[in-house]
């Protein structure tokens, strides 16, 4: 048998938490959304009796304004209802969002919705009564009913030629109206209207208006005078709007001029009883029942092509690039949403995070966004929307890796690629003819490649070649591979967790004391102790490798997706139920924000400066947030050691992180035995500048922080004196 040559490790004792940073903010309270350009085409819009707003896009879903359209939130998050057809509300919350082949119903505003079987009916229009009876209208003449609230509904049919059905109205004697539009082979042939005087249940027609026209918009003023809106098809000429005063029996037109081609696609009637509806590219309302027509003050500078009236005095006027909004019933307009490509969030808001990472250099700013099915993604810096690398082959990216040079190294479906570009173009990558899950690199900066069935590889010459370190990893699956401060290797395979201790040529296995549950994620902190997700929360296990401690301490014994941590040690998990943090080696854990609710976060990662904190969610699309670094003094996690693990050195290690550095430094010290301690910043040339600690300390771990943001951009010494001992360094702070 052979045997591994193991590094012999002194039990580590119990940690005690004297005084541990953990900030309020971490990890952000408050995230903000990564977010590409949408290429809107609203398709519908509603509201509801808190002053809500809901838009329905044709390609990019459905969306929520609680500020009268100022911004705009994605509520909507099912991959099947990315285009939305119609959009409907009825008093209590109760939201109906239709696509082309679903009913999704949300009893709650919007918050969480179910599917409502219609038969896979395509519905492309709502209206509703007084007593909020609903009927809903499809492309092929269905007309489905319900009766209780769009939980359950009935089918009928308008006639035999199976008209597109555009809108409802209901008369005040409770008749159904619908407009209609008829086609041949593809072709509009007129546009007509249906009659119904038992909810929908039987209909009759009236002949088309006009040949080549189509009937968008009904409105009904509460005298029950009608009026519809007859819409050219081809866009060829003026249309005409008509009217009724014998509910719907005889129509006649009504006298405008016509000096450009209009669309009468929304027609509303106010509180007021005003008509209100679009023409010539402005907003005219009749006070008299469509005699005579004023134009609205301050209108809309596009043409809008829907109307809606919502409570309170509140219209909404859409066009295919703006929503305007009205506060006095439609006498006077003003901008809501100027540029809908700019404020909706597009399908990077809606997608499946997979992976995330940022460039490290801080003169990009940029991150990089994996998906499952859309592709890699990269955000721009000063808040510019993110656009996609549709140079990668590959639509899911299951890892991704950004060097201290900028070179994105990518692992999709496909293969495995890498880009020194910024992602324009892309060269294969990685060994041969194995499908690799991911990369990673060790303290010589040599490139690791992780693989399916195929153990782990690894390249000392920037991946020109490869080789297969020992035997034990062959044939197994590696999913994660990770190397602490020490050279140490830690592996996660489908078995569990393997370490190497002579930096990847042998393998062993750790103590398995957590039975039979899924690794999903793990990683390394700085002390060394590992930390692993499975599918029952979070275990860590100390860098002597005694054994696995089930963290039960606040944090969800749930499903953890994802591991990351930053250079000062704090630790972050995508969970389940949103994001969680650490900052005492894993041992206790808070929330990182109640923003993300409960959504479950795929994917975590820290910048290298440790100022900010990126994730990806389960349908939810990528975030950022700001860490708190509020707290500059020192921090303190104690470890009482005993006389016989006390090591001859008075200090063990000694690091400063971030570095480069912007705002601040963070000296890192493991003290073996008591000691006095002082940190004196210096200039290159050995000037001393200020003292940025001089204590006694006992053993244990601490962190100092320094402000760099008084000094000029440079390059600095420091030296800590431990007891008789020094240690040299150099910090380098960023413009």
């Amino acid at each position: 048998m052979h045997r591994i040559p193991i590094r012999l490790r002194l039990p580590l004792p119990i940690v005690i938490v004297l005084c541990c940073w953990l900030p309020d903010s971490v990890a952000a309270q408050s995230w903000i959304q990564f977010a590409d350009a949408a290429a809107a085409t609203p398709s519908c819009i509603a509201g509801d009796e808190l002053g809500n707003i809901f838009l329905g896009d044709i390609s990019q879903g459905l969306f929520r304004s609680t500020d009268h359209g100022k911004t705009w939130q994605r509520i909507l998050h099912d991959p099947a209802a990315r285009s939305i057809l119609a959009v409907a509300h009825l008093p209590g919350g109760i939201i109906l969002a239709s696509t082309p082949s679903a009913l999704f119903r949300s009893t709650n505003g919007g918050s969480s919705w179910k599917n409502v079987d219609v038969g896979g009916a395509a519905i492309r229009s709502f209206g509703r009564d007084s007593t909020n009876r609903l009927v809903a209208g499809t492309a092929d003449g269905v007309v489905l009913r319900s009766e209780d609230y769009g939980s359950t509904w009935k089918r009928a049919v308008i006639g035999v030629r199976q008209p597109r059905i555009l809108c409802f109205a209901f008369t005040p004697t409770g008749r159904l109206l619908a407009g209609l539009e008829y086609q041949s082979d593809g072709r509009n042939t007129g546009g007509g209207l249906g009659i119904s005087d038992d909810n929908g249940a039987s209909w009759r027609e009236i002949e088309p208006f006009m040949v080549n026209t189509r009937v968008p918009s009904i409105a009904v003023h509460p005298s029950g005078y009608i009026i519809l809106g007859v819409t050219d098809a081809n866009a060829q000429r003026g249309c005409s709007l008509f009217s009724s005063s014998d509910d719907g029996n005889t129509w006649t037109i009504v006298p405008m001029q016509h000096t450009a081609v209009v669309s009468f696609n929304g027609i509303v009637v106010n509180g007021k009883g005003d008509v209100i509806t679009n023409y010539h590219g402005s907003i005219y309302r009749s006070p008299d029942k469509g005699s005579s027509w004023l134009q609205a003050s301050n209108n809309p500078k596009e043409n809008p092509s829907l109307l809606y009236r919502a409570s309170g005095g509140w219209m909404y006027a859409m066009s295919s690039k703006a929503i305007y909004s009205s506060t006095d019933d439609g006498l006077t307009w003003s901008v809501a949403s100027p540029d809908l490509s700019q404020i909706l969030p597009g399908q990077l808001s809606n997608a499946q995070i997979s992976a995330i990472t940022p460039d490290p250099r801080s003169t990009t700013g940029a991150v990089f966004i994996g998906t499952n099915g859309l592709g890699l993604w990269v955000s721009a810096p000063a808040g510019a929307a993110c656009r996609k690398l549709a140079s990668l082959k590959g639509d899911t990216v299951r890892s991704l890796l950004c060097d201290q040079q900028g070179a994105v190294t990518v692992s999709t479906e496909v293969a495995s690629f890498r880009s020194t570009d910024g992602g324009a173009t892309w060269a294969a990558f990685g060994p041969n003819t194995v499908p690799v899950l991911g990369f990673t690199t060790d303290k010589r900066s040599n490139i690791w490649a992780t693989t399916i069935n195929n153990g782990v590889y690894y390249s000392t010459n920037s991946g020109l070649t490869w080789r297969t370190p020992g035997s034990e990893l062959h044939g197994k699956t590696v999913r994660t591979l990770r190397f602490d401060n020490y050279g140490r290797g830690i592996c996660l395979t489908s078995e569990g967790v393997l370490i190497s201790e002579d930096e990847g040529r042998h393998w062993f296995s750790v103590t398995n004391s957590i039975g039979n549950r899924a690794i999903l994620a793990m990683e390394v902190l700085n002390s060394g102790a590992i930390v692993i997700g499975t599918e029952a929360g979070v275990y860590v296990m100390d860098e002597y490798l005694t054994g696995w401690t089930h963290i039960t301490d606040a944090l969800p014994t749930d499903t953890i997706f994802s591991l990351a941590r930053d250079p000062f040690g704090r630790l972050y998990a995508g969970t389940r139920q949103g994001v969680w943090y650490s900052d005492n080696l894993g041992l206790a854990w808070r929330r990182g924000g109640m923003m993300l609710g409960n959504w479950a976060v795929t994917a975590v990662a820290a910048h290298p400066t440790g100022e900010k904190v990126y994730l990806g969610t389960n349908g939810n699309g990528a975030f950022w947030g700001i860490a708190d670094t509020s707290d500059l003094g020192i921090d303190i996690v104690q470890e009482p050691t005993s006389s016989a693990t006390m090591l001859s050195a008075a200090i063990r290690t000694a690091v400063a992180a971030p570095n480069p550095c912007t705002t601040y430094a963070t000296f890192q010290l493991q003290i073996n035995r008591p000691t006095h301690v002082t940190i004196e910043l210096c200039s290159l040339t050995g000037g001393y500048l200020q003292t940025v600690l001089d204590d006694d300390l006992s053993a244990g771990q601490y962190r100092q922080h320094l402000d760099v943001t008084p000094l000029a951009a440079g390059t600095y010494l420091y030296r800590i004196h431990a007891g008789a001992e020094v240690i040299h360094g150099r910090i380098v702070k960023m413009p």
